[in-house]
This record gives C-alpha cells, sequence and structure tokens, in this order.
C-alpha cells in the first residue's frame, strides 16, 4: 500500500471516546493524576468541586508520558488510564493493544517531533484538554503525522486520533 494510502487509512482508525463524568484514572509509573484543591463541602453550601484546570505544561507532560507508554507497547499502562467510557469501546486490553499495535507498526518509529501543543476543546468535545503532537514517522515518508490526546482535567485519556496533519 502506498504511503499516502497507509497515512489515509490511519484517518480511518480515529479513536474518540465518549465520556461522561470525572473519574480517577489508577496512576501509570510517572504519570499522576492533578492534584484536586481543597475545597468547601457541599453541605456547607459550595457547588460540588471538580480537578483543578492543569497548566499547559502538565498537559504536555503527561501526553509525552502517554506517548513514551504508547510507544514501549505497555498497553495495560495507558489502558489503566482510560476513562472507564473509553474502554468500554474495546472488548479488552489486549484488543486496545491490537489497535494501538496496528497503527503504530504502520507509522514506524517517530523520526522527529515537528511541534507539540495544548489546546482546549471545541464546544461539544468530552475532553477538557488536548495534547497535540505533530511529528515525522518512517513509515509515512515525508507526510508528517498529528497525535491528539484528549484528557479530562484529572490526567485521564478520554480518546486519541492519529491523522495526517494538514
Amino acid at each position: 500500500m502506498p504511503k499516502s494510502n497507509q497515512i489515509a487509512s490511519l484517518a480511518a482508525m480515529l479513536l474518540l471516546f465518549a465520556c461522561a463524568g470525572n473519574p480517577s484514572p489508577a496512576a501509570a509509573p510517572g504519570v499522576t493524576p492533578v492534584p484536586q484543591r481543597s475545597q468547601p463541602s457541599v453541605s456547607e453550601g459550595a457547588a460540588a468541586p471538580g480537578p483543578e484546570i492543569p497548566s499547559d505544561a502538565r498537559v504536555i507532560e503527561l501526553g509525552r508520558r502517554y506517548f513514551e507508554l504508547l510507544q514501549a507497547r505497555d498497553h495495560d499502562q495507558v489502558w489503566s488510564n482510560l476513562t472507564p467510557e473509553a474502554r468500554a469501546r474495546f472488548a479488552s486490553v489486549a484488543e486496545f493493544g491490537s489497535w494501538t499495535e496496528s497503527v503504530l507498526d504502520s507509522l514506524g518509529s517517530e523520526v522527529g517531533v515537528i511541534r507539540e501543543a495544548v489546546e482546549l476543546p471545541r464546544p461539544g468535545m468530552l475532553a477538557d484538554r488536548l495534547y497535540f503532537r505533530v511529528s515525522r514517522y518512517a513509515g509515512a515518508g515525508a507526510t508528517p503525522v498529528r497525535l491528539l490526546i484528549g484528557m479530562k482535567n484529572d490526567g485521564s485519556i478520554v480518546g486519541m486520533q492519529v491523522r495526517r496533519a494538514e
């Protein structure tokens, strides 16, 4: 299959997860949820607190760590940081691992990062923060590839997407 068709087929492997609520992820080595501030309880008249909004630096740190776990084929650690709703998209960690292996094998090794960014999601998106990584890969030729990891404020992963960068 020509490289341009491989990248186009990756776009079809879109993996955006539905997520309701803000579950606490199991902490992967080196990946810790964003600490929550101490706030008055609901019974004291305050609204129920949500997780603190992480800084861009923290989102980049988490995004890089999740990327490293994906590259290391550590599917169990990535799986442990998916929201329950995200996990529901797959029958098991083995199926999730198979999907990620397929994507990573078609891309080959990362040969250079072009840019990284953190953005707020568009209205209607389920993530609280988006980590973007645009890179060149051995299996993608000259075509840059964008990895997106959507996260809740607590650091849990609500979705991933791999596609040709535009």
